[in-house]
């Protein structure tokens, strides 16, 4: 990229532009034009364009200084600004389409809304421009510096961006689908929003660059750098990012479904049970193998979900509600998630477990004498009864305690045999329950050994 200074005395203005790929610098007067003569050229390149270059003359504003000029809504179609200097120049709904502005100084201009497509604009400054919701597809930025220019909702679909200088810019809900974008500069840049479809990313840097939002479906984003990118709700389906750097990028919500992260780093990757991974390829990647883990069985999950019969019988309406009952795999997964959060953690296992105890143990316990009459008459006569042994005070009725401590025991198969089922439902309780406790610990010890397993 370039950079340029000019000088100025009461003469003539220089501008020098500076080239930082071979350290070599350009120094050159720049020509002076009065307002009279400036809408003259633009008078003789309308009448040019109008009768497609048989009258009038193509505007050849080389050179010249136009700084803080009025060009708004003015035609400038195909016209020759190479090297001009229009640093703060009003160029809103300017017609600048084929413009030839390579190495032009636009510094702060306001090009907002400008029809700048198939522009030259190669190692053009843009610094700090305002091109909000200006058209420059398909326009040719290569190597142009455009540090922190506003570029929101503009269209840039197409354009030929390689190597460009975005740092810093804001290109919030900005039209980038297929641009090539290839070793661009993009860290810090805001893309909140951005459509990103298609866009070619490779070895471009887009460290701690904001995308929270971008659409970036089926990108290519071989080999780029995303150290600390925010790609918060992110769509990266179908999207390329074999060796690319996602060192401690943010991708919670993210959607990378079929995405391809095969050789990728992920180093302290941020993610959630929110990232979408249908599809996704990360048997290479490395630096995380908590997120490799994470990512595998998160795409075994969502195929879960997908998994349907395909019965018209059981497709049926109720009133004005349409029940469809195919979907056996996404009702799996919901019980499966209630109960054992698939797996993914022991606590809502034991979670169940400690309810499904106590549930029983408020079964067992003598109806107390707050409760109404009727009640306690229905719990007497249908209930269930239990009797201490003798070792264990007989005499007294099982408190709630008491019939706690016999649910937990119970559960576990422990059996100490200190309380007796009086009844036939006291027996089809425990019956119950023994069954229930042989399942919940016989899966508790499944997670464990998955969980102990997967981290080895």
């Amino acid at each position: 990229m370039t950079d340029e200074s000019s000088g100025k005395s009461a003469e003539k203005k220089t501008r020098t532009i500076y080239y930082y790929e071979d350290y070599t610098q350009e120094t050159f007067e720049l020509r002076q034009i009065s307002d009279e003569e400036l809408q003259q050229v633009l008078a003789e390149h309308k009448k040019w364009l109008d009768s497609e270059g048989t009258d009038g003359k193509q505007a050849d504003l080389r050179k010249t200084d136009l700084e803080g000029r009025d060009l708004s809504e003015a035609t400038l179609v195909q016209a020759h600004l190479q090297k001009a200097y229009l640093w703060g120049a009003h160029l809103q709904k300017a017609d600048l389409r084929g413009a030839h502005l390579q190495k032009a100084d636009l510094r702060g201009a306001h090009l907002q809304k400008a029809d700048l497509r198939g522009a030259h604009l190669q190692k053009a400054d843009l610094r700090l421009a305002h091109l909000q919701k200006a058209y420059l597809r398909g326009a040719h930025l290569q190597k142009a510096y455009l540090w922190e220019a506003d570029l929101q909702k503009a269209d840039l679909r197409l354009a030929h961006l390689q190597k460009v200088y975005l740092r810093g810019a804001h290109l919030q809900k900005a039209d980038l689908g297929l641009a090539h974008l290839q070793k661009a500069n993009i860290g810090e840049a805001d893309l909140q929003k951005a459509y990103l479809r298609g866009a070619h990313l490779q070895k471009a840097d887009l460290r701690l660059a904001h995308l929270q939002k971008a659409d970036l479906w089926e990108a290519d984003l071989q080999k780029a750098d995303l150290r600390g990118a925010h790609l918060q709700k992110a769509d990266l389906g179908l999207a390329h990012l074999q060796k690319a750097d996602l060192w401690e990028a943010d991708l919670q919500k993210a959607d990378l479904r079929a995405a391809n992260l095969e050789e990728t780093a992920v180093f302290g990757v941020k993610y959630d049970r929110n990232t979408l991974c249908l599809g996704i390829r990360v048997s290479s990647c490395y630096g995380s193998a908590m997120f490799k883990a994470f990512a595998q069985h998160q795409d075994f999950l969502e195929e879960l979900q997908t998994r349907r019969w395909d019965n018209e019988r059981l497709k049926f309406k109720l009133g004005k509600k349409k029940f469809d009952l195919n979907n056996w795999g996404k009702a799996l997964y919901n019980i499966w998630n209630i109960f054992a959060d698939c797996g993914r953690t022991p606590w809502r296992w034991m979670g169940w477990s400690a309810i499904f105890m106590l549930c029983f143990a408020l079964l067992y316990w003598p109806t107390p004498d707050c409760f109404p009459d009727w009640f306690s008459n229905f719990t007497s006569k249908h209930g269930a009864s239990f009797q201490q042994t003798a070792t264990t005070f007989s005499e007294d009725p099982l408190t709630l305690g008491g019939a706690l401590y016999f649910s937990v025991v119970t559960f576990t198969t422990l059996g100490f045999g200190d309380v007796v089922a009086a009844n036939d439902m006291a027996r089809l309780l425990v019956v119950l329950e023994v069954i229930l406790g042989y399942v919940m610990l016989g899966g508790l010890i499944s997670i464990f050994a998955t969980l102990i397993t997967r981290r080895g």
